[in-house]
């Protein structure tokens, strides 16, 4: 059978656009490089950090009022200048200072219900205070109390959100190595932020007549106006409340250290009275909370700070854990003496809890009050002992420094022992 040349035409035609095309198999993809990855992660970095700032800046303030400090206070004391100190009474007075005011200024943070918390030192050294929070609106503050002895302030703001509110952290998890934000009026700019990291946990300080036995050292642009403001995690939760740097033992520092936290302003002029700092220290937020909650409900923290008077010796260094707290000596006449303990006696238990680091010792010898009975669990050689110290008024650092202390003898081979604490 013949078919018309036409048709087999038609056909060829059908087929050729009926068949699939032919596609060139494209190359595979390259794998992912340490090059193509970084871009990546430093936008999702990014992204977290600028979350996270939005996320917790709105319970940010900055504290602002009328310099008009109690010459009398430990704060003053230690932080300002000679100089400085003993003009305060003219550079309070507008009398003496052409009329105008001279004001001061720090960090807060917001606790829920409609306060405001900060440091006993901002709170000590201005009246009519006044909040600025970040949409720029300002309120007056109240302060209902602060106490000296921990460096924690409480104020009631009108008119403000009771929804508001930080997130608290559980301080007691912190570990070196974890990073840390902070964010507070620094060097005069409100609602500046710093990205740092912790560098540290359960430093001992002091800034004057105040001490601080367990603070978190953080790696972290801060300076002065830092005071009282809020450290978190990469979570947003606090972790910590900034104080100024404790004072370090050289008096040549004392002037750059002791004022951080503080800064004056002068009409269009300012004085700052510290450089900023790549290091910082804040106190825990467990003890922040547990102080700020009683000082909201116009509590007093506690009477007297306790005095036990024994140091004490770890090994293997602070962030070690389940080493011996060994007595490395005790102070004569001492509250430590009186209730039996002996030098190298090795400290397993403070009132039922089993001491599994050296900060939980630091932490529960630190938080002792005079007059209030405390059981200690001590290992003396193959025995275990009970014994009930009741602790005394913390006497002033001078009187401290003049006891007479039962050393234990030192020995060879020590040199890994972090020689201590003092309670």
């Amino acid at each position: 059978m013949t078919i018309p040349t036409k048709s087999v035409w038609l056909c060829a035609l059908v087929l050729c656009f009926s068949a699939p095309p032919t596609r060139a198999q494209s190359p595979a993809p390259p794998p992912p490089t340490a090059d193509s990855d970084a871009p990546n992660l430093l936008s999702q970095l990014d992204s977290a950090l600028t979350d996270l700032f939005r996320k917790v800046r709105g319970n940010i303030v900055t504290l602002e009022g009328v310099f008009a400090p109690d010459i009398n206070s430990p704060f003053i004391r230690s932080s300002l200048p000679f100089d400085l100190l003993e003009r305060i009474p003219d550079l309070s007075n507008p009398q003496f200072n052409g009329g105008t005011t001279l004001r001061v200024s720090g960090s807060g943070f917001v606790m829920k219900g409609g306060f405001v918390v900060s440091t006993a030192e901002v709170a000590a050294q201005m009246r009519d205070p006044m909040v600025t929070m970040v949409d720029g609106r300002r309120a007056k503050a109240v302060l209902i109390k602060h106490d000296l002895a921990s460096n924690v302030a409480v104020f009631r703001v009108e008119g403000m959100s009771p929804e508001l509110g930080v997130t608290w952290g559980a301080s007691d998890r912190v570990s070196s190595g974890s990073l840390a934000i902070t964010i507070g009026n620094q060097a005069g700019y409100a609602h500046s932020a710093s990205l740092g990291m912790v560098s540290g946990t359960g430093r001992m300080g002091k800034s004057g007549e105040l001490r601080y036995p367990n603070l978190i050292q953080f790696q972290g642009t801060i300076g002065t106006g830092n005071s009282g403001g809020p450290l978190f995690n990469a979570r947003g939760e606090l972790i910590g409340m900034i104080v100024g740097t404790p004072a370090s033992a050289s008096r040549s520092n004392r002037q750059a250290v002791d004022s951080q936290g503080i800064r004056i302003e002068l009409e269009a002029s300012e004085a700052p009275l510290s450089n900023l700092s790549s290091v910082g220290f804040a106190i825990p937020s467990n003890e922040v909370r547990a102080i700020a909650e009683l000082l909201r409900d116009g509590k007093t923290p506690h009477a007297k700070a306790g005095w036990i008077g024994l140091s004490v010796e770890f090994g293997g260094g602070m962030d070690s854990k389940a080493v011996p707290a060994a007595i490395r000596a005790i102070f004569a006449g001492s509250a430590a003496e009186r209730s039996g303990l002996k030098v190298g006696d090795v400290v397993k238990e403070i009132d039922g809890k089993v001491l599994e680091s050296p900060r939980e010792i630091r932490g529960i010898l630190s938080r002792s009050h005079a007059g209030e009975p405390m059981k200690f669990r001590v290992q003396r050689g193959s025995d275990l002992l009970f014994f009930t110290v009741i602790p005394d008024p913390r006497p002033d650092e001078d009187t401290i420094r003049k006891m007479r202390r039962r050393d234990k003898p030192t020995k060879t081979g020590t040199a890994e022992c972090v020689p201590t604490l003092v309670g």
